[in-house]
């Protein structure tokens, strides 16, 4: 799928009118292989979105555990905060209820 997404758009940093990138659309729809994939042919991990989200902020907020710690063991921060709101992680994973990204979250600033 990502080599078909690719031929149209071969740019995988390329970004919608509202700065969404590929690997923000696959982090939110839980698509982890998507994810790792686009991170090896280059997607940055840390390109925020025109609302200052990271793909890692998404992923946490679609409750996607297993994109969240994909994109944590390649390198996205833990300790970002958001630009507009100004929740943590941690904060977005408790209003979002999403316990398990929460117990994974805690474990990773504990470290």
């Amino acid at each position: 799928m990502t080599a078909l997404v690719l031929g149209y758009y071969p740019d995988v940093n390329a970004s919608t009118r509202v700065g969404l990138r590929p690997l923000h659309l696959a982090s939110m729809a839980g698509f982890t292989d998507i994810c790792s994939q686009l991170v090896n042919l280059g997607a940055e991990v840390e390109a925020r979105d025109s609302d200052g989200l990271t793909a890692l902020r998404v992923a946490v907020q679609a409750g996607e555990l297993e994109v969240v710690k994909m994109l944590i063991e390649r390198g996205a921060r833990t300790d970002t905060i958001g630009v507009k709101d100004g929740h943590s992680l941690i904060e977005i994973a408790v209003i979002s209820g999403h316990e398990s990204i929460i117990h994974y979250l805690e474990k990773q600033t504990t470290l």
